[in-house]
């Protein structure tokens, strides 16, 4: 564990109050005298699972030299300590899935809890192997919450401190940190406040290697209202012992810097696609330092204290026009002059880092975050990175897909290896999905790898979360999520971390094999044997079906058994269609065009997965009529064609396609009916089929800025999904 990490988020929870005194056992004999609040675990417990389980929950404060928490009590007074208030609520969250069979994660939960509240049979106690568990990506934010109020970030907050995350990235209100720091280096307010990446691209054009959109901005009232909120989940992460992951200051600046700052010395980075990079600001000049000390200062007189800095020069490419080794040192030197043990964060992703620039960097203050550790075989990370420390982790999902899947088996076993090899540099964990949500099993799973000391029996960990999700054991719930867990969640390391997408979301033709450019082509599992798990959910007793949690997952597995079924499907219309056979055509692709209606009915029976709700949080945080436009623009430009018609068309369109009602309704489907219009027509008239402007098509979609979608969830799931079964 780091030893600093681990101090500083100590010292933030005792900050936020007194604690109860710790009692008993040879850890908690040590803490004689109050250790840190427990109350914001207690108000965490009250938000996800109620005030009567939070009344009879007993949390106490412990400290130890390890991070740990131990589970105990007696009937209707379970005691649970621990080390910080997130490890408190780490603990409770275990006691939640293995002594009362419930579950509380992204999209809904399953908290119907007996009362009073029973002590386990045998004492629990788990160690963290593990200092730093971070999630989040530099875009996740972008992809999964661009608009998202404190209470959605509240939320998330609570979820991810339950299952033993410690830190998170959290990139809310700082870009008015560059903003003000380029007001004193010769930028109006004005000018400032246009340098910044739309919204729903805000992270990545900012802070994840940086580049340039032409229709970005922000106005004052929306730029300090997310001020406002950084600062609130700031101070909210720090009461319960977490960390916030923030950008530090790698030298991005406008591309004018010099000319308005005589001597300093700004060099052109390329192009990331077709977009302009942001330009570099040489990190070992003396303009660098004065920005990046006034960078720090202003971040902390914002924002208050932080030890985690994200910095990568290189995340998708770039030119190196400086030697890296120096620049290197010089921005850890920098760092560290202003924020003196700061811990400067890196992706391993692609060239980043590039090991000239780790030449002559200090470990005990670089990490870097791998993401492809369950991508390949054969990685050496100690050999690759120099014996940098750096965290396991996948990626997992992009675009904020809501495909099922995950590497889980890699994850299972390949964690233990790495941190166990001899002379191992592994420190952390880091799921770094793009987006979050969508698929919620492999959250819990990758959190609990930093609270095992060996891998599990996965079918055993499946049957146990089945019970957990709908509050008791059933013999067909279990056969349902071991068969996923044997498919879609048993991946090998193949080059890819993440399930195919689906069919429905992609630009219609007939030999497309994926929705994004960078998918898997093919479905990495045995899909017949994945679908047994329909059949085997719709069984599940009725008494367990009442809860927020099976109606989630059975939307879910029958969502995708819709969207394999695209797999097979298309290749028999491609078929009929060069065979002229316009009968078969006509009948496949009208089943084709119902499965995708009753997918759009089926995901709307959902919340989480309408795309109302999300167009209304981009209107409310506007801060004006105009910027409402742009916002609502923006957010339905990112999950089609992402960007302009040049970002389009060089592969980015439906990156971040999802299975959400009305995206499929009135964006997907439209495509495909149209299309298959054409194709018909070409068939009748033996010629050759009409040429159609996607970017267009679509680029209408997205301008229709006044559009209203679905709010409200209608419809039965288990009806639909019974369809699913039967009809398909």
């Amino acid at each position: 564990m780091n030893a600093p990490f681990a101090r500083r988020t100590l010292l933030a929870a005792t900050a936020a109050g007194v604690a109860a005194a710790a009692l008993g056992g040879t850890e908690t004999a040590r803490a004689a005298r109050p250790v840190f609040s427990t109350k914001p675990a207690v108000d965490a417990v009250r938000r996800v699972a109620g005030r009567r389980a939070a009344a009879q929950i007993h949390f106490r404060a412990v400290r130890a030299d390890e991070e740990y928490f131990r589970i105990s009590g007696e009937r209707g007074r379970p005691v649970i300590e621990g080390t910080s208030p997130v490890v408190l609520l780490t603990g409770f969250n275990w006691y939640l899935k293995y002594v009362l069979a419930a579950d509380v994660s992204w999209d809904a939960a399953q908290v119907d809890l007996p009362n009073p509240l029973p002590a386990p049979r045998t004492e629990i106690r788990q160690r963290a192997n593990a200092g730093r568990r971070l999630f989040g990506n530099d875009i996740w934010t972008d992809y999964t919450g661009p608009h998202w109020t404190f209470e959605d970030w509240e939320r998330e907050i609570d979820i991810l401190a339950l299952q033993g995350y410690n830190a998170i990235f959290m990139p809310v209100g700082m870009e008015d940190v560059a903003h003000r720091m380029l007001q004193e280096f010769g930028y109006s307010r004005a000018e400032a406040l246009a340098w910044t990446a739309p919204a729903a691209h805000r992270a990545a054009g900012m802070w994840q290697g940086g580049w340039t959109l032409e229709d970005g901005g922000i106005s004052e009232a929306d730029q300090q209202r997310r001020v406002k909120l950084g600062q609130r989940i700031a101070e909210r992460m720090r009461a319960l012992g977490m960390q916030p992951l923030v950008p530090g200051f790698v030298g991005f600046v406008p591309e004018d810097f010099a000319e308005r700052n005589p001597g300093a010395e700004v060099a052109d980075r390329g192009y990331w696609f077709t977009q302009r990079m942001l330009s570099w600001l040489n990190p070992d000049s003396a303009p660098y330092r004065e920005a990046a000390a006034r960078f720090y200062a202003i971040q902390r007189e914002l924002f208050g204290e932080f030890e985690l800095f994200a910095m990568n020069p290189f995340t998708e490419g770039g030119r190196s026009p400086y030697p890296l080794d120096i620049a290197g040192r010089a921005i850890q030197e920098t760092l560290q002059a202003n924020v003196p043990g700061g811990i400067w964060q890196m992706h391993g992703w692609q060239e980043n880092p590039k090991s000239e620039m780790l030449t002559h960097l200090d470990p005990k203050t670089t990490w870097i975050v791998d993401f492809v550790s369950d991508r390949y075989s054969g990685l050496d990370r100690e050999k690759t990175w120099g014996g940098i420390p750096y965290a396991f982790g996948p990626v997992w999902n992009y675009g904020g897909h809501t495909t099922m899947g995950a590497n889980l088996g890699v994850w299972n076993t390949r964690y233990h290896e790495w941190r166990n090899k001899p002379g191992s540099s592994l420190d952390g964990i880091a799921l770094s999905p793009e987006g979050g949500h969508g698929d919620v099993l492999p959250l819990q799973f990758f959190a609990e790898l930093a609270w095992r000391d060996e891998p599990v029996d996965l079918d055993q960990w499946m049957a146990d979360y089945a019970t957990r999700r709908y509050g008791a054991s059933d013999q067909n719930a279990t056969r349902a999520w071991q068969a996923m867990g044997r498919t879609a969640y048993r991946m090998p390391a193949d080059g890819w971390h993440e399930a195919q997408d689906g069919l429905f979301a992609a630009r219609p033709a007939l030999d497309v094999r994926t929705a994004a450019e960078w998918s898997p082509k093919l479905i990495r599992y045995y899909a017949g044997e994945f679908a047994t798990a329909l059949p085997a959910l719709l069984a599940v007793a009725p008494a367990l079906r009442d809860s927020d949690t099976y109606r989630l997952d059975l939307m879910s597995v029958a969502r995708q058994v819709l969207d394999n079924n695209s797999r097979a499907l298309l290749p028999r219309i491609r078929s009929a269609y060069r065979d002229g056979d316009l009968d078969t055509f006509n009948e496949l692709t009208a089943s084709w065009l119902d499965q995708m209606r009753l997918q759009d009915d089926l995901v709307g029976t959902i919340r989480g997965f309408q795309l109302g709700p999300w167009i209304a949080q981009a209107r409310a945080s506007a801060g004006d009529a105009g910027e409402e436009d742009r916002y609502v623009y923006d957010y339905k430009e990112m999950l089609t064609l992402w960007g302009n018609d040049a970002l389009a068309d060089g592969g980015l369109n439906d990156y971040c396609n999802r299975g959400w009602q009305d995206l499929i309704g009135t964006f997907y489907l439209p495509r495909w009916e149209r299309y298959f219009a054409t194709l018909r027509t070409a068939l009748e008239s033996g010629s050759e089929p009409e040429r159609i402007d996607w970017n267009a098509m679509e680029r209408a979609w997205v301008a229709d800025v006044d559009r209203d979608f679905t709010m409200t969830p209608s419809g039965e799931t288990y009806a639909l999904a019974k369809r699913v079964e039967s009809e398909w």
